[in-house]
């Protein structure tokens, strides 16, 4: 988030925030450090410091997280819990959002301190400081070996007393310059900084596409922008960067699968720009709205890659397996051809019989086998007479004749395993989607299963080796889910627990499928299929589906029972959080009957 649009979510957070005291403080980990603070009557402020990705969001949902440092969540609660948010500060040539608190807990506390959050990507930060800017804790430095010095907080200072509308035409034409913009031109990456000021890449392309090729121009379009913001009101728009040649240029930072995969980038504005038409964009009714689905849409994005991530180390370490194993088989193979001169040894020796000493080590006699009969040595166990040794020498032969068409056919196999791993390397850096991995994982299965048992599973035929993942895919149904069918022919699938349920949601339902659960209860997921892709689920099905989601859960014996359901692909699960539990971005509702079919 630039500081054109941290400054326009400011401003919209302000009539919600002042006055309002913190009850609960809480930290957590989801990609990066998330603090939670519980306001008396609005719901829960939400700051992720992700490092491409600082966000500050309102939210009435409770997020999970993993936990984190308990020494850093207990410094917080000691200085925020029980605060009361007097005033809001922000700077529009800075990212840092400063929120005045008065504190009375106890004689001993400040009155007044000031919570800093530092919404810069790659440094993102929590700092509490005193009223007059002592220290009093940062996130990012460790509390038993930091000392903070009298000059820390000039950091928190502005680093220049002129104002972003006070740029003149020359100095924008400077950063202009600097970033490499130009109409029709992609932005650079990092913020451009001129005289104390910097400017984000993103506003200043924003500018050069407004401001043509005359330099007058651009200061006109940067107090237009300025004033957009501060007078409101905001149109957000979330652009997405996907695969794009100028995505990349924007990261910040790098992800876990970048190695093999793009990383689509996410830019939030208060209103269109004209800069970024030519990208997809999501429109949003307000600011806060606009963070809290960005940060849905980057938990999406991290749960895609860490899946993609886990299922390409996992080809990566059958690759390496079965490398190791070809390179064992080529030495077999190698070893296996030179054994070939032991049938040329045996019957030298077979010739050589009657007139060689025994004891010998070495036996020096013409090679027969050639036409200028050159002489041959030939090694020998000298615990073994000639005749013994000859027929130490044709065993050796035949075994390794017989070996020879068994490596051969095992090298073939491998050939074809590895051929096939890497063909599944393809299409899994082919996918955009988490469900697309989960469909490549639940498809794979079986021929992994087979390549580490040594079985040749891609030298089946088609028809078979279809047949068979059919028959993997439904032996995994059977074992997780029980299986209903509706009046209406759909398949109505129910997750026998909570690890089932996981399994059933995440493996086995399409993006498509309907997803039902019991409203404030446990329960198990149910899943309607929806083979048509249709946007809305047939009457008669839906009611039974309800049903049986009602009926396999606490809510059994209640006459009545609210269900929600909606599709698949608004359902997905908090990082961390226990087997069973999902977070359903958009659901309707339905009040049935418990009961079976």
């Amino acid at each position: 988030m630039d500081s054109l649009a941290l400054d326009a979510l400011a401003r919209e957070l302000t009539p919600a925030l002042l006055g309002q005291t913190i009850q609960k403080v809480r930290l957590g980990a989801d990609g990066g450090p998330t603090l939670s603070l519980r306001l008396r009557s609005r719901g829960i402020l939400v700051i992720t410091l992700l490092p491409h990705a600082p966000l500050c969001f309102l939210t009435d949902e409770n997020l999970v997280f993993q936990s984190q440092s308990s020494l850093q969540q207990a410094a917080l609660k000691k200085y925020l819990v029980g605060c009361r948010i007097s005033g809001i500060r922000k700077e529009l040539s800075d990212r840092r959002l400063f929120l005045e608190l008065e504190t009375r807990r106890s004689p001993d506390s400040p009155p007044k301190i000031i919570l800093i959050l530092e919404l810069i990507p790659s440094r993102p930060d929590i700092v509490i400081t005193g009223e007059c800017g002592q220290l009093l804790f940062s996130l990012r430095m460790s509390h038993d070996r930091f000392q903070p010095s009298p000059d820390f907080v000039s950091t928190f200072q502005p680093k220049s007393a002129l104002k972003p509308e006070e740029l003149s035409a020359d100095d924008l034409a400077v950063m202009l310059k600097e970033s490499q913009v130009d109409v029709g031109m992609r932005p650079g990456r990092k913020h451009i900084r001129h005289k104390g000021l910097s400017i984000s890449p993103i506003l200043l392309a924003e500018i050069a596409e407004a401001g043509g090729s005359d330099p007058s121009n651009y200061r006109l379009r940067l107090t237009e922008l300025i004033e957009r913001v501060r007078s409101g009101p905001y149109s957000p728009r979330l652009y997405e960067l996907m695969d794009h040649p100028d995505g990349s240029i924007l990261s910040d930072s790098a992800t876990p699968a970048a190695a093999f995969n793009k990383v689509n980038i996410w830019i939030l504005t208060p209103f269109p720009f004209r800069s970024l038409e030519r990208y997809t964009s999501i429109p949003s009714n307000s600011m806060n709205e606009a963070c809290r689905r960005l940060f849905l849409l980057v938990q999406e994005r991290k749960e895609f890659l860490d899946r993609k991530q886990a299922l390409h180390s996992s080809i990566q370490a059958f690759l390496k397996r079965k490398a190791r194993l070809l390179e064992n088989l080529t030495r077999d193979l190698q070893k296996s051809r030179s054994q070939g001169a032991y049938k040329k040894y045996a019957d030298l020796m077979y010739a050589q019989a009657n007139r060689t000493p025994p004891g010998i080590s070495l036996l020096r006699t013409k090679d027969l086998f050639e036409p200028d009969h050159s002489e041959i040595e030939i090694p020998l166990d000298p615990r073994l007479s000639l005749i013994q040794n000859a027929n130490r020498y044709s065993r050796m032969f035949q075994k390794s004749n017989r070996s020879l068409p068994q490596i051969l056919k095992r090298m073939e196999a491998l050939e074809a395993e590895v051929a096939a791993l890497h063909n599944l390397e393809v299409e899994l850096a082919a996918t955009r989607t988490l469900e697309q991995v989960e469909e490549i994982a639940l498809a794979r299965a079986g021929p992994l299963e087979a390549i580490s048992r040594g079985e040749r599973a891609s030298a089946d035929p088609p028809s078979s080796r279809e047949s068979r993942l059919a028959v993997d895919s439904e032996s995994l149904v059977r074992k997780v889910a029980r299986m209903y069918i509706s009046s209406e022919g759909l398949t109505i699938l129910v997750g026998k627990s909570s690890r089932d349920n996981d399994i059933l949601t995440r493996r086995i339902a399409r993006a498509d499928d309907f997803w039902l659960h019991v409203a404030g209860y446990g329960g198990s997921h149910v899943v309607l299929r929806n083979p048509g892709k249709l946007t809305d689920p047939p009457n008669q099905s839906l009611l039974e589906a309800a049903r049986l989601a009602g009926y396999f859960s606490q809510a059994r014996n209640s006459p009545k029972v609210e269900v929600h359901y909606t599709q698949k692909k608004f359902v997905t699960k908090p990082k961390g959080s226990k087997a069973g539990l999902m977070r359903l971005k958009e659901y309707r509702s339905i009040t049935v009957q418990p009961g079976l079919l």
